[in-house]
């Protein structure tokens, strides 16, 4: 089953229950007002005539207590009207034939006694019936009365046992929906933990882990997916390897010639050389192994993401003198100061050489090609702890490359570091918009940051940190 569909069947199980429990409540409601209406409409019928009976009678006894001491017809006559007054109500106080004939009876003695149809007889007799009849009367009027009473607390049980019901079927449909629920949620939280691990592995450069979910839903297809993604990135990041290994292997080859040639030259075998001449041989020894070196990290770059590159502790102080001294020659060129600044004692770190030279040699080559004539290009290391920026600890090596150029405007500041991109007023310079972006991967790598601001004077500075250390997990 689809999980759309399973959690759509999550929502509607527990309404099924409560939509019965409402429909079978609004039954019970309506049945139990029904009856209370009906029963109270009777009762209150049969207490109003009761009372009406005792009334009437009382007038009938009246008049012919009167009658008896009178002998006036008129209220004779009137006494009758009362009886037959009387005689219709008593059907309504009670449909029992046995009762209605048993009070037809008391009155039917009562008003023979009182000379309703003959000459009256004894008086005693006649009182005496009267109060059996008005008695009888009165105790159909409080068995009403009491009936009705019965009615209301079986209505109120009634509407208790229902009240208790609806709470019993609410507790149902929380326990049912809330274990509906809870199985839903635990299927989901398992497949989202598997595609959490899976994503966490693959982001690490684990491209051989793949994700184990039998199932036949939206997840187990996107775990599918996933599975086939993390296939081709491996087939991928295979490819790029050994592209990097075979371009880096067949451009060894001329190097190698280059390097050969050069060392000829220095050694003056092809002829003697000037000072000048030596000067610019030594320079272009110094490129070929430069170029070697960069050759060679590239193939240590592609190999980051896999965590093949090579880390080991470092002395950065002599790694920037050995750069900076590199690029002295080409500072006199363009008649720039480069000044070197950092403490003697400084943490080791853990680097590849390499790549940090390569990292030193582009900022501050990036440093002294936007430098004025006159302008001074400063390099200083120092050991910053406790800032928000240090990655890993609370300890960092900080080296900044400071310059007195046009500087970086702050709206290019976050994208500088981008495959590709160049600001607008620095395309003519040349580049290929990648050199920051290597500093970046190659940093990153470190478990470094890196980063450019404003210069006091005016310019750009550049800045990035290394961990010390002796050991770095990649």
């Amino acid at each position: 089953m689809k999980f759309q569909n399973r959690l759509l069947l999550a929502q509607l199980a527990p309404l099924v229950p409560l939509l019965l429990t409402g429909l079978l409540a609004v039954a019970a409601l309506w049945t139990m007002t029904s009856s209370v209406q009906q029963a109270r409409a009777l009762q209150v019928r049969r207490m109003v005539t009761a009372a009406d009976a005792v009334g009437t009678f009382r007038e009938e006894y009246a008049l012919l207590e009167r009658y008896a001491e009178t002998g006036d017809l008129y209220y004779l006559d009137e006494a009758r009207l009362r009886s037959q007054l009387l005689h219709t109500r008593v059907p309504v106080i009670s449909q029992d034939e046995q009762h209605i004939e048993h009070l037809g009876l008391l009155l039917g003695e009562y008003e023979a006694l009182a000379g309703f149809s003959g000459p009256p007889g004894d008086r005693g007799e006649a009182q005496r019936a009267a109060r059996a009849m008005v008695q009888e009367l009165e105790l159909r009027h409080s068995e009403f009365r009491v009936a009705m009473q019965a009615d209301l607390r079986t209505v109120a049980q009634t509407g208790r046992t229902t009240g208790a019901f609806i709470i019993f079927m609410v507790g149902l449909v929380l326990v049912l929906g809330g274990w509906v629920s809870y199985v839903v949620a635990r299927d989901l939280s398992s497949a989202m933990r598997e595609l959490e691990r899976g994503t966490r592995a693959l982001t690490a450069g684990d491209f051989e882990y793949r994700i184990e979910l039998e199932r036949q839903d939206e997840f187990g297809e996107l775990a599918s997916a996933f599975d086939r993604m993390a296939g081709r990135i491996a087939e991928l990041d295979r490819m790029k390897i050994d592209f990097f290994a075979n371009v880096s292997h067949d451009l060894k080859t001329p190097l190698t010639s280059m390097s050969e040639a050069t060392a000829l030259l220095s050694e003056e075998v092809a002829g003697p050389l000037s000072a000048d001449q030596r000067a610019l041989v030594s320079v272009l020894e110094s490129d070929v192994r430069r170029l070697r070196g960069l050759v060679a990290n590239v193939l240590d770059l592609s190999r980051l993401g896999s965590g093949q590159a090579e880390l080991t502790p470092g002395d950065v102080r002599a790694t920037i003198r050995t750069v900076v001294s590199e690029l002295e020659l080409l500072a006199t060129q363009r008649s720039v100061s480069l000044v070197f600044r950092a403490p003697e004692e400084l943490p080791r770190v853990v680097v590849n050489k390499g790549m940090v030279d390569q990292v030193l040699m582009n900022l501050v080559g990036n440093a002294l090609k936007f430098s004025p004539h006159g302008g001074t290009v400063t390099v200083e290391a120092s050991l910053r702890e406790g800032d928000t920026w240090v990655r890993r600890g609370d300890r960092a090596v900080l080296i900044t490359v400071e310059d007195e150029g046009p500087g970086v405007p702050e709206v290019h500041r976050k994208r500088i570091f981008e495959r590709f991109f160049q600001a607008p007023d620095q395309e003519h310079r040349g580049g290929t918009g990648l050199g920051l972006y290597i500093c970046r991967e190659i940093v990153d790598t470190h478990g470094g940051r890196i980063w450019v601001e404003e210069a006091q004077g005016g310019g750009a500075r550049f800045c990035f940190t290394l961990v010390p250390g002796q050991a770095l997990p990649v």
